[in-house]
C-alpha cells in the first residue's frame, strides 16, 4: 500500500482518483491547487504524487520544481497527469517529474494510472522517462492550442518587463512571481512561492504594508517612490491591485526598485545644498578677510611696541596665532566655494598616490600604521587636476591616521591602512576606483550621510575645521567623479574615490 497525493483543480478528477486508488488499498490525499498541496506536504509526505499542470495558485510545473528543490521530498515519485499532452509535450526533465500520463477517457486513464504506479518502484532509480502514457489516443484541439499560445505570450511578457509582479492569495501567500520580482526579493522562485508576502519586510515597514493590504477597498493602492519601503536592502515602490473573480479573489502586486532613483535624488539635493553653502561661504569669507587682516596688523603693532618697551609679547603672539588660524579657515572656505579653473591633464593615479604618500607616510610609520598599496601600473589614465586630487587623498590619509591612532594608541597588528586602485564600470562609464580601507574606529551609521557637510567634524575642538571632506567632495564632484563611504562602527571605514577614465 502506498500513500498517494492527487493534485488537480477539478473536483470530478479528484473524486475519480480517490475512488480508483482507495479500491486498490492505497491511502489517498487530495489538493485542489499547488498551494494546498504544499500545505499538506508540511505534515504528510506521500510516496507518489499525481500533479495536473494547469492549476490556479501555483501551477503544476512550478509545484514540481518546488518539490524537487527540497531534500525532504527527494523520494516522492512525481507523475504529471495532464490534459494538454497532445497540444504541448511536457518537459519532464525541466519539471523534475518521473513520468507523464495524458488525460483521456476515464476507463483508459484508470489503466494508465495503475500502470504508472507499477513503474514507480522500478523507475525511481532510473531517472525520468520521456514516454507519455496514453498520448497515442489523443488528438490536438485548436482551442486548447490557442489558449496555451495566449498563456505563453503573457508569460513571456511578464518574464521580460522590468517591474516585479507577484500574485497573492487573500491570506497574502505568494502564488506567482516573475523574474524581476525574484531579482528584487533576492530569493529563488522555489522558495518565494507559497511564502507569506509580509515575511519579506522588517518591522519598520510591516505596518505600512499591512495597512495597504487590509485597507484596499477593492481599489488600486500604492506606496509611491518618494516614500518607499525597504525590501532586501532595496528601496521599493509598490502598487496593489485587487482582483475579483467569481471563484477566487487575489491581489496583484507591482514592485519597482527605486533605489537608484532615490540615490540620485539624494545626491542632487546634496549637490544643491553644497552649492548654496558654497555661495554663502564665499560671501562670509570675503566679509571676514578684512577684519582678520586688521586684527593681525594691530597685533603685530602691539608686538613691535612690546619689543621696544621690553614688555611681555605673549598676548600679541597669541592674538596673531589665533587670527592666522581664522585666516586659514577663511582660505579653506574660499577653496570650498570656488571652482578653480586649473587645467586638467591626463595623469596616472599611481603617481598621484606616490606623491601623496611621500607627504604622509613618514608620520604613519612613526605612528605604527602598516600601509599597503595595490595600484597596478596598467591602470588607465584619468584627466584630473593632480594637485587637487592629491589634496583629497592627503585629507583621507590624515583622517585614517587620526582614527587609527584613536583606536590603537600603541602598536597593534590591526593598525592598518590599505590603498587599492581598480578599473570599474558604472552606468556605461569607465572609472578608476581608489579605495582607502582602514581598521579604525569606523563611522556611526547616524552620521554617515553628514560627514561631507561643511563644518561637521568628529574631531575634538582645535583638531579639525570640518571642511576637509566638504572640500574633497566638491573637488571630486567637479572632476565628474564620486566620493563614496562604507563603514561599520568600531570595525572599519572604506573611502572610495571614483574618477572617470579619459
Amino acid at each position: 500500500m502506498k500513500k498517494i497525493m492527487a493534485v488537480d483543480n477539478h473536483p470530478v478528477m479528484l473524486k475519480f482518483m480517490t475512488n480508483l486508488l482507495e479500491k486498490k488499498g492505497h491511502e489517498v490525499l487530495t489538493a485542489s491547487d499547488g498551494l494546498s498541496a504544499l500545505e499538506i506536504l508540511e505534515t504528510s509526505i506521500p510516496d507518489v504524487m499525481f500533479v495536473d499542470l494547469v492549476m490556479p495558485n501555483i501551477s503544476g510545473d512550478k509545484l514540481c520544481r518546488i518539490i524537487r528543490s527540497r531534500p525532504e521530498f527527494n523520494n516522492i515519485f512525481l507523475i504529471i497527469l495532464s490534459a494538454i499532452a497532445a497540444e504541448e509535450e511536457p518537459r519532464l526533465a525541466d519539471y523534475g517529474a518521473d513520468i507523464c500520463i495524458a488525460k483521456g477517457p476515464f476507463n483508459k486513464m484508470a489503466e494508465h494510472v495503475l500502470t504508472a504506479l507499477e513503474y514507480s518502484d522500478a523507475r525511481r532509480s532510473e531517472g525520468p522517462s520521456s514516454e507519455i502514457i496514453g498520448q497515442d489516443k489523443l488528438y490536438e484541439r485548436n482551442i486548447t492550442k490557442e489558449l496555451l499560445a495566449s498563456k505563453k505570450h503573457f508569460e513571456i511578457t511578464l518574464d521580460n518587463i522590468s517591474e516585479g509582479v507577484l500574485e497573492l492569495t487573500p491570506e497574502f501567500k505568494i502564488v506567482y512571481v516573475n523574474p524581476a520580482a525574484i531579482s528584487i526579493i533576492g530569493i529563488p522562485e522555489e522558495t518565494v512561492l507559497s511564502s507569506n508576502f509580509m515575511a519579506f519586510f522588517n518591522n519598520k515597514h510591516y505596518r505600512r504594508i499591512m495597512e495597504l493590504l487590509y485597507d484596499h477597498d477593492n481599489k488600486q493602492n500604492a506606496i509611491p517612490y518618494d516614500t518607499p519601503v525597504e525590501l532586501n536592502n532595496k528601496q521599493v515602490a509598490l502598487n496593489l491591485i485587487p482582483i475579483k473573480n467569481d471563484d477566487r479573489n487575489s491581489f496583484l502586486v507591482i514592485l519597482n526598485d527605486v533605489s537608484r532613483r532615490t540615490q540620485i535624488e539624494a545626491q542632487l539635493q546634496h549637490i544643491q545644498r553644497m552649492e548654496a553653502i558654497g555661495t554663502l561661504a564665499a560671501g562670509v569669507a570675503h566679509e571676514i578677510n578684512n577684519p582678520i587682516n586688521g586684527i593681525i596688523g594691530y597685533a603685530e603693532v602691539l608686538r613691535d611696541q612690546s619689543d621696544e618697551k621690553d614688555l611681555d609679547d605673549h598676548i600679541p603672539e597669541r592674538i596673531i596665532k589665533e587670527a592666522e588660524r581664522i585666516a586659514e579657515i577663511v582660505k579653506n572656505l574660499l577653496s570650498f566655494a570656488r571652482d578653480r579653473k586649473e587645467d586638467y591633464s591626463p595623469s596616472n593615479i599611481k603617481d598621484v598616490i606616490s606623491n601623496t604618500l611621500a607627504l604622509a607616510k613618514k608620520q604613519a610609520i612613526k605612528d605604527g600604521i602598516k600601509i599597503s598599496v595595490d595600484v597596478p601600473s596598467t591602470m588607465p589614465k584619468v584627466k584630473i587636476r593632480s594637485q587637487q586630487i592629491q589634496q583629497v587623498f592627503l585629507n583621507i590619509l590624515c583622517n585614517a591616521q587620526h582614527v587609527l591612532n584613536q583606536r590603537f594608541p600603541e602598536f597593534n597588528e590591526d593598525k592598518f591602512l590599505e590603498i587599492k586602485s581598480e578599473s570599474i564600470k558604472l552606468e556605461d562609464q569607465d572609472y578608476v576606483r581608489t579605495t582607502f580601507y582602514d581598521g579604525g574606529t569606523g563611522i556611526p551609521e547616524n552620521i554617515l550621510n553628514k560627514i561631507c557637510d561643511p563644518f561637521f567634524s568628529t574631531k575634538p575642538p582645535g583638531k579639525g575645521t570640518g571642511l576637509g571632506l566638504s572640500i574633497s567632495h566638491g573637488i571630486i564632484n567637479n572632476h565628474g567623479g564620486k566620493l563614496l563611504f562604507e563603514s561599520v562602527e568600531g570595525e572599519y571605514t572604506k573611502v572610495m574615490v571614483d574618477l572617470p577614465v579619459i
